[in-house]
């Protein structure tokens, strides 16, 4: 990177990486049956909303004197079962906060797609192969409890007849979502806890949701796909698509998170992957998957102009 491309990008990225380890440590330490270290802090702030605490009672253990809160289980034959438990009394935890101020904008979408019966999103508990696997968070407090989260960016772009990248595929996301209005990878996504926290099964299926392209399993080569998702057939082979780099940022969240997610802290990881599409090709927004507004190329200083102008391109998922 030159001189003049970390002057401009580094406002950009500060903004971004905002929240250091020091202030995230502060909050409420939240620990999982016998984990020994945590799997995420609560802010403080977040904790005081329910003053008298009785919320937090009856899902967590509380220790006042150390900031903590664990999540326990009843004793049970298996593993599997105990991490059912507490994936259930996480989900008891949205509805005794659905009228809380701070938990409410994000719970009652949420919460209606569970009374209904429709699938909820969830983000799993990131934690090595020695600890319990199988804890998932419902997305909508996963920023409350301050979680890792993980998730995919599809840097889609285009080259001149030397190699030089010559510029971006971008999406607008919809108003109405997470940072509405702001430019995203054609391809980006959280980690589903379907995905085996496997970085190959988040792309297959966010790119399958967002643009219809198809990723063969062994060759890793994608293709443009024609159907609906789950049951697409390939029909025009793209390329080949790599993972190159990883973004690893600590956020606090403002307002232009939206009302659902202000205040919002994220310890991230971010797997990232180059897709290198022909001039020819012009990708389109899956109009099932109802995310963005459309998808337009931008070159490589209008990218750069963009990032001068304020953060509207976007990292989260």
């Amino acid at each position: 990177m030159s001189a003049d491309q970390s002057d401009t990008l580094a406002p950009i990225i500060k903004q971004w990486d905002n929240l250091s380890a020091e202030e995230l440590e502060q909050g409420w330490k939240l620990m999982v049956l016998d984990y020994a270290q945590p799997v995420g802090f609560i802010p403080c702030n977040f904790v005081d909303l329910n003053r008298d605490r009785c919320n937090w009672e009856a899902v967590f253990d509380l220790d006042e004197g150390i900031k903590t809160m664990r999540l326990q289980a009843e004793p049970g034959p298996c593993e599997f079962e105990r991490v059912t438990q507490v994936n259930q009394k996480l989900d008891y935890l949205c509805f005794l906060m659905r009228n809380t101020d701070g938990f409410n904008a994000g719970l009652a979408k949420w919460l209606e797609s569970k009374e209904r019966g429709f699938k909820a999103d969830y983000h799993p508990i990131m934690l090595p192969p020695c600890g319990p696997q199988g804890l998932k968070v419902p997305s909508p407090i996963r920023g409350i409890l301050g979680v890792l989260t993980a998730g995919i960016h599809v840097n889609a772009y285009t080259t001149d007849d030397e190699g030089a990248v010559t510029g971006l595929w971008v999406s607008e996301r919809l108003k109405r979502k997470t940072f509405g209005g702001k430019y995203d990878q054609i391809i980006a996504g959280g980690m589903n806890p379907e995905d085996f926290q496997s970085v190959w099964f988040t792309f297959r299926h966010e790119a399958e949701e967002e643009t219809k392209f198809i990723c063969q399993s062994n060759s890793k080569i994608v293709w443009r796909g024609e159907g609906s998702a789950g049951y697409l057939i390939p029909v025009e082979e793209l390329g080949p698509v790599d993972l190159t780099s990883t973004i690893y940022f600590c956020t606090k969240k403002n307002a232009e998170a939206g009302a659902a997610e202000t205040g919002h802290i994220e310890p991230g990881i971010r797997f990232c992957f180059d897709l290198k599409l022909d001039n020819d090709v012009t990708p389109e927004p899956n109009a099932e998957d109802n995310s963005s507004k459309g998808i337009c190329w931008l070159s490589v200083q209008q990218i750069k102009a963009s990032l001068a102008e304020g953060p509207r391109l976007n990292v989260e998922t």
